[in-house]
């Protein structure tokens, strides 16, 4: 078939000017710049002539998508010929959307995400074929109501869906329920702790006790202050984010969802307390938040330019860091960019050296290495770290009676064997022989040498207090977290620690673990001060200025406080 390759088009109106059997035979890429030229001119009249003569959409989707157009991606969706082309990469890039391109948009961070949420909403509901991957995010965007309506409408049983028993739907309890607290005269600047009771959910912890939490954590330290404090600004600013509280939830912050959720259980446990619990979701809410980043002190978008540089520039070098810090000081974002990560890695070595020194490993070795991934993965095949994280996964999360080989991680199991092998197994015999495997080695029998015999001798020996036990399997469950890849670009994967080890430090000083352990953050409490404290005191002091001028009656109001008035 003939395609046609043309300049395109600059002015949509002339468009109708190409008779349909013409423009027809324009290559897909002629169509999809024009298809993103009408929907930036919102001429959707012009996108509809050219979705009328077009056979793959793929690409128009995305265009729509990067707009955050609700309208061109419905107009898209009632194409039928449309719908075989959506595909669950267009969702990822729905919800990884305001981490990309959010600043570059004029609309509150509401709007935002009240347009991503329909649009998933419209894409699920024109996707030809639905996993349990889309029930998931269909229920972080639609509440109970049109969550049934849309499954009705597509003639679904989500109970039929293979993995249906994993989906989170407990939010939904809390959609017809009021907080703890409801605000009354001017709700944008109320009192910083009942702004966060505002958006407070829960049956089981009265008012009075959770505002006595809020109030020691705002008192524990500057950096709490400061991300209690953002996020008491996020909600008068408009942010809908719901903190639930409820027996038996795993503990998390989702940006999708926009919940916090705390499990109950933790509000009489002594050494891992409720107040670290929260501490810890909500700074992961405040970096969310600060940098469109939840795992990384930096700005997304900015982040995936410089990995774009850095591939095309140094591409099979892209991996050496000294190499690049050698070779780009022209390039300063990207310069500045691996100072802060190196920075970061001196900084996070001493929790890490804290830990070595209370189990007696010589973290000489450890200095060799530069990058976290490669000092982690030291200490965690030569100590036996790994034990503490066992431990309290089947404290708090895994039933003991549960087959331990089923309900790890199978990093977990191998460290468990390797450090069978190495203080319990037999040292004539061969480790590696089938017979071992097949008739000498019993899992539930090594798990229990190792919980109920092991540990608790080297806690006896190593004279560990409760609270530096928890330091541990604190310190372990923050080595063992799996990578998080930022980019397409990205060979650097381990970056979801970063914020990880940070929000540790306010979660273990909330937790009242002793002063020398508390102290091997202070390069990470510097870092934060550094980078993270200035940006997040920028936002403040506008706040605080509106709220000042409120009281006072003056109304010099900031500028990106003017949707507030009313």
């Amino acid at each position: 078939m003939l395609s046609v390759n043309v300049k395109p088009i600059s002015n949509l109106k002339y468009l109708t000017q190409y008779p349909e059997p013409i423009f027809k035979n324009f290559s897909e890429n002629v169509k999809n710049e024009l298809a993103t030229e009408a929907i930036k001119q919102k001429d959707y009249q012009g996108l509809e002539y050219i979705l009328k003569n077009s056979d793959d959409f793929n690409l128009f989707i995305y265009s729509a998508i990067a707009a955050l157009d609700v309208k061109a991606v419905e107009m898209i969706c009632n194409f039928d010929a449309a719908k075989k082309d959506i595909h669950d990469w267009h969702l990822e890039k729905v919800l990884s959307f305001s981490i990309e391109h959010e600043e570059s948009f004029k609309f509150s961070y509401e709007k935002i995400k009240q347009d991503k949420s329909e649009i998933l909403k419209l894409l699920i509901k024109a996707k030809p074929t639905l996993n349990i991957q889309d029930l998931q995010i269909l229920s972080y965007v639609a509440n109970k109501k049109e969550f049934e309506e849309i499954c009705k409408l597509r003639e679904i049983d989500p109970s039929n869906f293979k993995g249906y028993e994993t989906l989170d739907f407990a939010h939904y309890h809390f959609d017809d329920k009021v907080p703890l607290l409801k605000l009354s005269g001017n709700e944008y600047c109320a009192d910083l702790i009942e702004l966060i009771l505002s958006r407070t959910y829960s049956e089981e912890i009265p008012q009075v006790k959770l505002k006595e939490i809020y109030n020691n954590l705002f008192e524990l330290d500057p950096i709490s202050k400061e991300m209690l404090s953002y996020l008491a600004m996020q909600i008068a600013k408009g942010d809908s984010i719901k903190i639930i509280f409820e027996n038996g939830a795993i503990p998390f912050y989702s940006l999708a969802q926009n919940i916090i959720k705390i499990d109950t259980k933790f509000l009489n446990n002594p050494i891992f307390t409720i107040d670290s619990v929260i501490i810890h979701e909500i700074g992961h809410y405040y970096y969310d938040h600060l940098f469109k980043n939840e795992a990384l002190p930096f700005d997304r978008a900015q982040l995936e330019n410089i990995y774009q540089y850095k591939e095309k520039i140094f591409k099979e070098k892209s991996n050496d860091i000294f190499y690049i810090l050698d070779n780009i000081i022209e390039y300063t974002p990207l310069f500045e960019f691996y100072q802060r990560i190196k920075d970061y890695e001196n900084k996070a070595k001493k929790p890490i050296y804290k830990a070595a020194e209370i189990l007696k490993v010589d973290a000489r070795f450890m200095e060799k290495y530069v990058l976290s991934e490669d000092y982690l993965e030291y200490f965690k095949q030569n100590s036996i770290i790994d034990l503490f994280l066992i431990n309290s996964l089947f404290n708090y999360k895994f039933e003991h009676n549960a087959p331990l080989d089923e309900v790890l991680p199978d990093s977990l199991v191998k460290s468990l064997l390797d450090i069978y092998f190495e203080y319990s197994a037999p040292k004539d015999q061969c480790i590696y022989s089938n017979n071992f495997f097949a008739e000498e080695l019993n899992i539930k029998e090594m798990e229990k040498w190792a919980m109920e015999n092991f540990l608790p001798h080297m806690v006896n020996e190593l004279g560990l207090s409760s609270t530096q036990i928890h330091f541990l399997e604190r310190i372990a469950d923050y080595i063992n977290r799996k990578p998080f890849q930022y980019s397409e670009y990205s060979q650097d994967n381990d970056f979801e620690k970063y914020v990880e080890l940070i929000v540790r430090y306010s979660e273990l000083k909330a937790a009242g673990i002793e002063q020398d352990l508390i102290d091997s953050f202070s390069g990470l409490v510097e870092f934060h001060n550094k980078y993270a404290t200035p940006k997040a005191e920028a936002e403040l002091s506008e706040y605080h200025l509106y709220c000042e001028n409120f009281s006072n009656n003056t109304f010099t109001t900031p500028s990106s406080y003017e949707e507030l008035i009313i």
